[in-house]
């Protein structure tokens, strides 16, 4: 590869050994193949003799400790010796060594004297970390008119810290006019590339509504995503919305969660809101257990999200306090279906309370509950598949008169499902529900009187049942009626 391909190739950032290389470099070859013994023998020759590719490329591996030991001095020396040649990544690093004091003692003038041979060479890193002395006045003399022109020149290739740091310039005015649209600007571009700082800092432009239409909701988007990160200040901010309901839902967990997390960071404000949080959700618990406020489905479903959630303790007390409350209230299905979906899944889990809320169901509940449960465990829906588990629940709320649950149960026994098959077993099940005006039963009713209609009055009583179930809407009646000649046996 000839020299102008090779900066070409590193001024677009290409900066890692896989293309810092000839083409007929062995030791590339035996780098790429994880041999990195027989790569370093080659390169360090060849670094010895002046090659500042190669210098390059042994300092990476003393920086790395692939082969030889990690060892800070020699990873400088090497970066320094290919610096000097005029190698542009060569230099951002040993900036970077003088900045951190890696391999050398700290000496700021010297990082920004490498930084700025990088920068101008169209260094990204370089330009932002430049950007960053001006600014901080560390090894030159600090200038924010400067800095802001190293920012930008980084912004503009894509670096999302020189974005961020472009964004507070114009938030701050400092080198530049004061700007919060050209601030969100950057922010944004810096943000979606996963900047903390920039999440955080669009959240609060769209929080105060600067350079841009106040949205609570797009600064708790912005917070969340920082928060994430572990950014203690978008932890706290986010804890604090939720116990508001600003931007986001009310939830107490929720702003427990974050706050514990700003708490744990030691973040000031973070363990005081955490505490008054928790006597908030207290309050809540014991009011709950002493029945002194008012059972309502909203106090319910605040159990039952602080149930679902991993929160050891805290989540096994929600759980029974749950359980207590849905007892207490007697909850019916329309009320309190998801605590029983909560509860059947959670049984096959291993909670106790959730066996509790399972059983006393089972022995209390009212048969629209116990059918609906039954179809989570015919269904697998929520509860564990296990159509035997079904056949129990639905059968005690058929045996409760329920008429869609005696269906079921007669559907089970004409088809031999988890039952010995038993048409007449059928036929009695089918009746029942088909008395209280169950079409589908009434339908299938007919059909099992057909199948037995060398009995006495079979037809006659399919005759009677096709009708009504085509009176109720079953339009594929009509044609059984006609098929058997049912108009006969009326």
């Amino acid at each position: 590869m000839n020299k102008f391909f090779l900066v070409l190739l590193l001024s677009l950032g290409f900066t890692s050994l896989t293309y810092a290389h000839t083409f007929n470099d062995k030791a590339y070859d035996y780098y790429q193949h994880d041999d990195y013994k027989f790569a370093f023998q080659l390169w360090e020759k060849r670094a010895k003799a002046g090659e500042w590719e190669a210098q390059k490329n042994i300092a990476s591996m003393y920086s790395k400790g692939e082969f030889v030991s990690q060892n800070d001095e020699q990873a400088f020396y090497w970066y320094k010796k290919a610096a000097a040649q005029g190698n542009e990544i060569a230099q951002a690093k040993t900036g970077f060594s003088y900045s951190s004091g890696k391999g050398v003692p700290q000496d700021n003038e010297q990082a920004v004297y490498w930084y700025k041979k990088a920068a101008l060479q169209g260094n990204a890193s370089s330009q932002n970390n430049l950007g960053n002395k001006y600014y901080s006045g560390k090894g030159v003399l600090q200038d924010y008119d400067k800095a802001f022109y190293w920012f930008q020149k980084s912004a503009e290739q894509g670096n999302a810290n020189a974005q961020q740091s472009l964004g507070y310039s114009y938030s701050s005015g400092q080198g530049v006019s004061e700007n919060d649209e050209q601030a969100i600007y950057w922010y944004k571009k810096a943000a979606e590339q996963g900047n903390i700082s920039a999440q955080f800092n669009l959240g609060v432009k769209y929080a105060n509504g600067e350079g841009t239409n106040q949205n609570h909701e797009q600064a708790a988007y912005w917070y969340k995503k920082a928060a994430e990160q572990g950014y203690a200040k978008a932890q706290f901010s986010l804890g604090l919305r939720y116990t508001i309901g600003k931007g986001v839902s009310s939830d107490y967990f929720e702003a427990e969660y974050w706050l514990s997390k700003a708490a744990d960071q030691e973040f000031k404000g973070a363990q005081k809101a955490l505490d008054e949080t928790q006597e908030t959700m207290d309050r809540i618990y014991r009011d709950g257990e002493l029945g002194t406020v008012n059972r309502s489905k909203q106090i319910i479903d605040f159990f039952l999200k602080a149930s679902s959630m991993d929160m050891g303790e805290d989540s096994a007390r929600a759980q029974s306090i749950l359980a207590d409350l849905y007892i207490k209230d007697k909850g019916t299905v329309e009320k309190y279906s998801d605590v029983i979906r909560w509860a059947t899944k959670h049984a096959d889990l291993g909670s106790v309370s959730a066996q509790k809320i399972v059983n006393w169901t089972y022995e209390n509940g009212k048969s629209p509950t116990l059918f609906l449960i039954g179809s989570f465990y015919e269904n697998g829906s929520w509860a564990e598949y296990d159509k035997k588990e079904a056949l129990k629940w639905v059968k005690r709320a058929a045996e409760q008169g329920l008429s869609g649950a005696q269906f079921f149960i007669g559907n089970k026994y004409m088809q031999g499902d988890q039952v010995l098959k038993d048409p007449n077993q059928a036929i009695s099940w089918y009746l029942k529900a088909a008395n209280q005006d169950h079409a589908e039963a009434q339908y299938e009713l007919g059909l099992a009187y057909i199948n037995q209609k060398e009995q006495k009055n079979s037809l006659k009583n399919a005759a009677y049942w096709i009708n009504q179930a085509h009176e109720n809407g079953i339009k594929k009646a009509s044609k059984v009626w006609d098929k058997h000649e049912l108009w006969n046996h009326k």
